[in-house]
């Protein structure tokens, strides 16, 4: 048995056919290839996934228009002000509104309860309604709160105001219109502590 042992132990490696060797070379390449195109992948996924983040965050807090602290632009400014029933001697928010919008409902009703209740008035509040919304429930609502509603025919208003959804609105100050502050989304606590901040305090 030591014979046998010594005869394994002392025994030379049994060379590997060049067909083997081939095989196996193969197989190695072939995991160094599948190993970097799934880290590739995982790479591609991360960064889409960021992309994804950043876009995610862009359609929620949308850059504020570049008019913010100035002027409403020309065309807009000249509608409010040929527009009845608008009352530019305290502050207004305007809001742009489309049908379809479920956010655009839910804030007219948050209004409809705030005029109700006094907490600021009607004429305060200016609806830019898109133009395929004419007729529609948005502008009836408008008109039974008290709210000035403004036809906004080709967009021309929301393209000037830099507006990509509804609801979106502005806050604009008293007598000069300049635009204070802006929104995007139907938040009546929002309107509401621009117009009446010691009501908004207690909700």
């Amino acid at each position: 048995m030591a014979s046998d042992l010594q005869e394994f132990f002392t025994a030379k490696p049994t060379p590997r056919e060049p067909l083997m060797l081939i095989l196996d070379i193969v197989v190695i390449l072939l995991l160094l290839a599948t190993s970097a195109a799934v880290l590739g992948t995982m790479r591609e996924v991360v960064i889409l996934q960021s992309k994804v983040a950043a876009f995610t965050d862009l359609l929620l807090n949308p850059p504020g228009p570049v008019f913010i602290d100035g002027l409403l632009p020309d065309v807009v400014r000249a509608a409010l002000l040929k527009a009845d029933g608008v009352d530019t001697q305290q502050d207004i928010v305007v809001l742009f509104l489309r049908k379809g919008c479920s956010g655009c409902h839910q804030l007219l009703q948050g209004i409809k309860n705030g005029v109700s209740r006094g907490d600021f008035a009607a004429n305060q509040i200016v609806g830019i309604v898109a133009e395929k919304s004419r007729g529609d429930l948005i502008e009836t609502t408008l008109a039974a709160v008290g709210a000035t509603p403004i036809i906004d025919y080709g967009r021309t208003l929301a393209s000037a105001c830099q507006v990509k959804q509804t609801p979106t609105l502005l806050h604009l100050e008293a007598n000069s219109l300049q635009v204070i502050d802006t929104t995007v989304g139907g938040n009546f606590q929002w309107l509401q502590s621009r117009l009446f901040p010691s009501a908004a305090d207690l909700t």
